[in-house]
């Protein structure tokens, strides 16, 4: 990396677990850095953005699309965690990648609302199974403060202010509560000029006082009315206005309108089209490249500005621009819209291509709005700010010139343009007074390394997946499998929370002894003492956790079980496989992430062999428990034959009650639960068959 803090932030991220804020200028790298850790990290990253636009620029996906969120207000406290419209429910598979991901990087960040990263928050914490601050997620947020503020209508703020004293991302209450690290990136790569720079960050920083407006007014030019081979670009506040300087240009140039027509392939949708999917240019229009130049000859590159000299017959459309000699042939440019899933061959999280939108790496730019500038930089460009609304509309525009030189006002800058948000200043301000430096990073990467070896004997994320299927028998078990549902109650209350405090003791003592500074030898053999006691004690609980039955009538009901019983299972797997494999060898960070991942894209089994009623303990509830066995298979066999759910057929709890009771005739049956006449008339001689050949 160039310089200091950009290796400290990469320290950050890829070595410790620490949440990191990594903001800077406009054009001190922050895109580079990105780039750098979707290419080289070690973890497992997914890239987030608040719009389509953004994430396709990034390389990842919209926050909303991810976690599948709608985009209504997300309100604290009021449930929609769990089942509000807001949250849909997730497929098997994207509740493997949620468990996987060690780390989450929101690109854009000043664009994030408050209430958009508490959702974000509730949704790791309870697919991860997890009360730390994201699911225990590493959250890397990327962005500058100064550039393009997040949107609330008027509505949406009525319903939010309530809750938040701004809408910015910073005042979220995940933030309130959970500590973050810093880093500025304070090397400008696309300003030289120091005076230039000087302005910028007067107006930046809030201190734009009468000289610095008068040093930007002297760039003022009345009328100003360049040649087309200057090839300056209008930036404006609005849409409509680029809108029409673009369209009257074009109507201007009297040559032949050409349309190009997108090749649209698999999921791509309307929002996130990078540019027009019915493209209309004529010779002699002046376009802007909207896209680097991915054959590697780097002929162009995202911003530049130049003119159609030809178009032929064939389409070929030729484009000179003041750096590019000879003149570029300009052909379709491909972007991927992309998703997360899980590798059939490696079992691990990759990007996957959904989607493809091709199309030649054009726009008409003699105008184009500062937001949609963002991230862009030009060699000339008029301005008209004047008319600016929005906190940090001005620095954005302004910023996206390399010199002062090359910028022209189209109307003088009055100070009222110039809006900064006093919270956006304060917040900076807090950020700059504890920014991390190479100390604060060492001991972040100690903690990391302890973080593993306090995280073996954790019992905390087992314990909370057991209590909430605890709870869940209740609904889905009691009834049928009263002593079954006791005895686990028994298990989980008095065995299992005596181990859970016993593990809290050990992390307490591997605490003092890291403190102490004993040899990570000798703490390795500690956690190899303590993982051969809780592999012990542990596996006759994993033993009756396997063994719970799954047959249950009502269907929300066996919803709730499955999916309390798959986060009983990822948790006691995680913690069986990391104790086995510290009796093996001292855990690295990657041995330890690789196993955390193995894991948690690992399918469940559980479930598939409690649907067989064996196990000892389920004697206690059915006295025969080969014929219960056998009546779940002919029940199965039977509703697919009819096409009806099992339950239909008959309920669980007469299955229970015929293998308990053994009815020998139509007398006995008509006296069991859940058998009237006319299940009697349709299955009576099929029951009774089963249970005379069991009698055998």
């Amino acid at each position: 990396m160039e310089n200091k803090q950009m290796e400290l932030a990469w320290r950050l991220v890829e070595h410790t677990g620490a949440n990191v804020f990594i903001t800077g200028k406009a054009g001190t790298g922050k895109t580079t850095f990105l780039k750098r850790l979707k290419e080289e990290s070690s973890k497992a990253i997914v890239v987030l953005a608040p719009t389509g636009i953004a994430a396709l620029n990034a390389g990842g996906m919209t926050i909303h699309s991810f976690f599948q969120l709608s985009f209504s207000p997300y309100i604290p406290g009021v449930g929609q965690a769990e089942s509000g419209a807001r949250f849909k429910r997730y497929s098997k598979d994207k509740i493997k990648i949620i468990r996987s991901i060690d780390t989450i990087v929101i690109d854009e960040i000043s664009m994030v609302r408050a209430d958009l990263l508490d959702a974000i928050d509730a949704k790791l914490k309870r697919y991860r199974n997890s009360t730390l601050p994201f699911g225990g997620v590493q959250l890397v947020m990327i962005g500058d403060m100064q550039q393009l503020p997040p949107v609330a209508k008027e509505e949406e703020w009525r319903l939010l202010s309530e809750h938040y004293r701004s809408p910015y991302f910073f005042d979220s209450k995940i933030l309130e509560t959970t500590p973050y690290e810093t880093i500025e990136l304070t090397k400008v790569y696309r300003q030289k000029d120091a005076d230039f720079l000087k302005v910028l960050n007067a107006i930046r920083e809030n201190r734009a006082d009468q000289n610095t407006l008068r040093i930007l007014n002297s760039r003022y030019i009345p009328e100003f009315n360049p040649p087309e081979s200057e090839r300056y670009i209008r930036l404006t506040t609005h849409n409509r206005q680029a809108h029409d300087v673009n369209s009257y240009k074009m109507k201007e140039l009297k040559t032949e309108p050409y349309v190009f027509e997108a090749e649209i392939e698999g999921d791509f949708p309307e929002l996130i089209y990078p540019i027009d999917r019915y493209l209309t240019l004529k010779e002699g229009a002046q376009v802007m490249f909207v896209k680097n130049d991915s054959s590697g000859a780097r002929r162009y590159y995202n911003g530049l500005i130049g003119h159609i000299s030809s178009i032929s017959e064939s389409g070929k459309v030729t484009v000179v621009t003041d750096e590019s000699i000879p003149p570029i042939e300009v052909e379709k440019e491909e972007w991927e819209n992309t998703s997360y899933e899980i590798d059939e061959k490696s079992n691990q999280m990759k990007e996957k291509v959904v989607g493809r939108f091709s199309q030649l790496p054009l726009r008409a730019a003699w105008a184009i709005t500062i937001h949609k500038s963002q991230g862009l930089t030009f060699d000339k460009a008029i301005i008209n700010a004047s008319a600016s609304f929005a906190h940090g509309q001005t620095y954005v525009a302004l910023s996206r010139c390399r010199t002062l030189q090359g910028l022209v006002l189209e109307q003088p800058l009055p100070p009222y343009a110039i809006i900064c948000d006093r919270l956006v200043s304060d917040f900076e301000h807090v950020c700059s007074a504890r920014e991390a430096d190479s100390s604060k990073v060492d001991m972040l990467e100690n903690d990391f390394e302890q973080r593993f070896n306090l995280e073996i004997p954790d019992l905390t994320g087992l314990r909370n997946a057991l209590e909430s299927l605890h709870r869940v028998l209740q609904i889905s078990h009691a009834a049928t499998f009263p002593k079954l549902t006791a005895t686990y109650g028994d298990i989980f209350n008095n065995k299992f929370n005596e181990l859970f405090k016993v593990s809290l003791r050990f992390q307490d003592q591997l605490r003092r002894m890291s403190a102490e500074g004993v040899s990570p030898s000798r703490i390795h053999e500690r956690l190899k003492a303590a993982s051969t006691y809780f592999l012990k004690e542990l596996s006759p609980i994993f033993q009756f956790l396997k063994d719970i039955p799954s047959e249950i009538d009502n269907k929300d009901a066996l919803k709730k079980f499955l999916n309390a019983m798959t986060s009983v299972e990822y948790e006691a797997k995680l913690k069986d496989a990391l104790m086995t494999a510290t009796l093996e060898k001292k855990l690295s960070a990657v041995d330890f992430l690789q196993i955390k991942h193995d894991i948690s894209l690992s399918d469940s089994t559980w479930v598939k062999i409690s649907n067989k009623a064996k196990g000892s303990h389920i004697s206690n509830d059915i006295e025969n428990p080969e014929l219960y066995e056998a009546l779940v298979e002919w029940r199965r066999a039977k509703a697919q034959e009819e096409g009806v759910p099992a339950y239909m057929i008959l309920g669980n709890k007469t299955l229970v009650i015929l293998a308990n009771e053994i009815p020998q005739d139509e007398e006995d049956l008509s006296s069991i639960p859940g058998i009237g006449k006319k299940k009697k008339a349709d299955y009576g001689a099929d029951l009774l068959n089963i249970i005379k050949n069991f009698t055998l």
